[in-house]
């Protein structure tokens, strides 16, 4: 038999292909021709794909579930090519587009099917600082503890960084150190002024059981004082603990009075002390 139209290893490509075909006697007579018309068919395969971005945390990126399929109507095996699609399926914040296509063992490719998510992540709330005790201030040695509470609206663990902190619950020195004149307020005329605020009404308390608690003011002043011709300390009308921390800094008093019977009589004790602490 002669063919005209056959491969040699009868595979075509898709399309419509005609085979002839003629047989030969001994005596060299030949058939007519017979034709044959056939198509070869491929379905292009089909893909989906979803795409869940996740709160699970590498690095500072996020997880993203990729799930993607490829069905073939001839049932042909596939294989699937990605474009953007990472390695490890994690992404930073901001939008991100993928493209899958499938292709099948014919070597023919479905359209690339586009994809584009976005990832999103809210920064936590300011933390709320706890302290306990809750007082503005509290004596030398006392154990304080300093929590912090935050929320993030997305679900995500908090971690907290801190400054000045050791840890959690520590004990704290006397006071706050303060830097060279610092919390002094400069007017251009050449005066200075050293403003107190509420937090002063706590300091009775909290130097009751202070070391050299007469003179802490005197401490602090001893290293601002070279830069003064004067400094002028102003009290309250008492005899407490910040009163004497201002006598204790002083090299003299001044007592404004008015010319009555009670006032005198607190002037008279005020001078008492004074002549104690000389």
């Amino acid at each position: 038999m002669e063919f005209q139209g056959r491969t040699a290893d009868d595979y075509y490509s898709v399309g419509t292909h005609t085979i002839k075909v003629r047989a030969k006697d001994e005596a060299g007579f030949y058939s007519d021709w017979l034709s044959v018309n056939f198509t070869v068919k491929n379905a292009i395969p089909t893909v989906t794909i979803t795409v869940t971005p996740t709160r699970t945390i590498k690095n500072g990126k996020f997880l993203v579930n990729i799930n993607a399929s490829a069905a073939d109507a001839d049932g042909d095996a596939t294989t699937m090519e990605f474009q953007g699609r990472t390695a490890d399926d994690y992404y930073s914040v901001g939008t991100h587009t993928i493209k899958v296509r499938a292709k099948d063992e014919a070597g023919f490719y479905s359209d690339w099917l586009v994809k584009t998510f976005t990832i999103t992540n809210e920064a936590p709330t300011a933390p709320v600082i706890s302290r306990s005790p809750n007082t503005n201030s509290v004596a030398p040695g006392t154990v304080v503890t300093i929590t912090a509470q935050s929320s993030d609206p997305e679900g995500d663990a908090i971690s907290y960084v801190w400054e000045n902190r050791n840890s959690e619950t520590q004990t704290y020195p006397l006071g706050t150190p303060l830097e060279h004149k610092e919390g002094i307020l400069s007017h251009p005329e050449g005066v200075d002024l050293l403003p107190a605020n509420i937090e002063l009404s706590g300091m009775e308390v909290s130097l009751i059981n202070a070391m050299s608690r007469e003179t802490i003011l005197k401490q602090y002043l001893d290293t601002v004082k070279k830069d003064y011709q004067y400094i002028l300390l102003d009290t309250q009308p008492s005899l407490g603990m910040l009163t004497v921390n201002a006598r204790a800094a002083a090299d003299s008093v001044i007592i404004p009075v008015q010319a009555q019977y009670l006032p005198a009589k607190g002037l008279e004790q005020l001078l008492q002390t004074i002549k104690q602490g000389a």
